[in-house]
């Protein structure tokens, strides 16, 4: 998979815990299927709007929505892929409006979910499977989404995406 494919990934952002995603918009991963830290503790649950705000995001991203993701992704995003490739707003924008992309529903494990009064960090493991351009890719990555409250409002301001290699080493 290419550099810019990698910015799929971020679609992802709502977890929902190790389950299939029969629909694009997944449900809330209940408390339980969410990843405790190293003493135990389990994160602060999402705050409401943020929730709200990630569903917005994924939406937007699936019907290609180039005014909702404009003004949920912030000016200084940046995404970085596995291979060190930085991409802003605008790429990440064209990537997720391009009508040739079609993904299929992926599985999410390894949840990870910090949640902070500002701020969030939210990732995990997920298998990509869909085509672009007419040709199949199929792709384990491992993500982060950094979340945060500015204005009184919570936008995506960081992500990175980590290629998996699979078991022949690729």
């Amino acid at each position: 998979m290419s550099g810019p494919l990698l910015a799929l990934v971020v679609l992802l952002a709502p977890l929902a815990g190790p389950q299939a995603m029969p629909s694009p918009l997944p449900m809330a991963a209940p408390d339980s299927a969410r990843m405790a830290d190293a003493q135990g503790r389990r994160p602060a649950a999402l705050p409401a709007a943020l929730a709200r705000e990630i569903h917005a995001y994924e939406r937007a991203q699936i019907e290609g929505d180039r005014a909702e993701l404009e003004r949920i992704i912030a000016d200084d995003f940046v995404l970085v892929g596995g291979d060190g490739t930085r991409v802003g707003k605008a790429s990440h924008i064209a990537e997720f409006t391009n009508p040739d992309l079609d993904l299929e529903p992926v599985v999410l494990r390894d949840v990870v979910e910090h949640v902070w009064r500002d701020g969030a960090a939210l990732g995990a493991t997920v298998d990509l499977k869909g085509t672009s351009g007419g040709v199949a890719f199929q792709q384990t990555l491992r993500y982060m989404d950094v979340w945060a409250l500015r204005d009184g409002r919570w936008q995506v301001v960081y992500g990175q995406a980590t290629r998996v290699p699979n078991a022949a080493g690729q």
